[in-house]
C-alpha cells in the first residue's frame, strides 16, 4: 500500500461494476484517496461495489461524499501487524442509483474514522458482498475524459442514425411499381416524361430500344394587347422530350405540340 498512488477498476459493456481505490501519498489540501474516489465513482454502474482503501483517520474527509453516493457500508481495519504499521482500513459500499444526502450515514462514517473496527476477515461475511453481473455485451475501452473524435466514431457506429427502425421512418423503402387501371393516354405519357419520371429509363417496343429524357422550361411570349404601343409578354411553360435510339444512335426532340425534328449535331453530342 506504500509508494505511488494507484487505481484499479474494471468495466463491462461501457460501465464498471467494481472498483478498488488505493493511495499512500499525502496532500494537505486534498487527499489523493478522496480525489480518486470522486473522479472514478462515475466508472461504477448503479449497484456496483466499491472497495475503498484509506487510512482510517482520513475516512472523515470523504464521509459526506460517500454517504451521498453509496449505501450498504461495511468497514474493516487491516489485520495485524499491517494495521499497526499503516493504520489503514477497507470500506465496502454499493453505489446508489442517484446521489442523495444522508446525514445519518455521514455520521456513521465519521464515527468509524476514530472508533475500533473489526479486522478484515479471512472468509466473506454473511451475507457476502455480491458484485452485480452485467449482460454479455461488447467491451468498450474509452477514456474518462470526453474525446469528440471517439464520440463521433461511436455515434456513427452505434448511434441513432445507424438504427434500421429510425432510418426507415425517415427514408421509407421505394414503392413497388404498379400498373394503372386504365391505359395512359398520350398526354399522360408526355406529362410523365416531361416531369422527369422516365428519365434514363430504357423503353422497349417492337424490338426498338430508346432512352428518353424529359424537360420543362419557361418562355416569355408576346400576348395581344389593346394598346398597340404596349409590349405585353406572358410566361408560358414549354415541355420537350429527347428520344435516343440505342440501336441506331438517332436523336429526336419532341416539343410541346407534337412537332418532331432531328436534333442538331451539338445537341446530339450533349445528350
Amino acid at each position: 500500500m506504500r509508494g505511488n498512488p494507484h487505481v484499479r477498476f474494471c468495466r463491462r459493456a461501457g460501465t464498471g461494476n467494481c472498483a478498488r481505490l488505493a493511495s499512500g501519498a499525502d496532500d494537505e489540501k486534498r487527499r489523493l484517496e478522496h480525489a480518486f474516489l470522486t473522479s472514478l465513482s462515475r466508472a461504477l454502474c448503479p449497484g456496483g461495489v466499491l472497495a475503498f482503501i484509506v487510512p482510517q483517520v482520513r475516512l472523515a474527509v470523504s464521509a459526506r461524499y460517500l454517504a451521498a453516493h453509496y449505501a450498504g457500508f461495511r468497514a474493516y481495519r487491516f489485520p495485524d501487524p499491517e494495521y499497526g504499521a499503516f493504520r489503514q482500513m477497507v470500506l465496502l459500499a454499493t453505489k446508489k442509483p442517484q446521489a442523495t444526502a444522508d446525514p445519518a450515514g455521514q455520521a456513521r462514517l465519521d464515527a468509524w474514522s476514530t472508533g475500533d473496527l473489526p479486522p478484515l476477515p479471512d472468509e466473506p461475511d454473511a451475507p457476502p458482498v455480491v458484485v452485480p453481473a452485467l449482460p454479455r455485451a461488447e467491451i468498450l475501452f474509452a477514456p474518462l475524459a470526453f474525446d469528440p473524435h471517439l464520440a463521433a466514431q461511436e455515434a456513427r457506429r452505434r448511434g441513432v442514425w445507424a438504427q434500421p427502425a429510425f432510418a426507415e421512418q425517415l427514408w421509407p423503402p421505394d414503392e413497388r411499381p404498379v400498373r394503372p387501371l386504365m391505359p395512359l393516354r398520350r398526354g399522360h405519357l408526355a406529362l410523365l416524361i416531361a416531369a422527369g419520371l422516365l428519365n434514363n429509363v430504357v423503353l422497349r417496343q417492337g424490338g426498338r430500344r430508346v432512352l428518353v429524357k424529359g424537360r420543362s422550361r419557361k418562355e416569355l411570349v408576346r400576348a395581344e394587347s389593346e394598346d398597340e404601343h404596349t409590349d405585353v409578354q406572358i410566361e408560358v411553360l414549354r415541355t420537350s422530350v429527347v428520344v435516343l435510339d440505342l440501336d441506331s444512335g438517332a436523336v429526336e426532340v419532341v416539343d410541346q405540340g407534337g412537332r418532331a425534328e432531328a436534333a442538331p449535331e451539338r445537341d446530339a453530342e450533349a445528350a
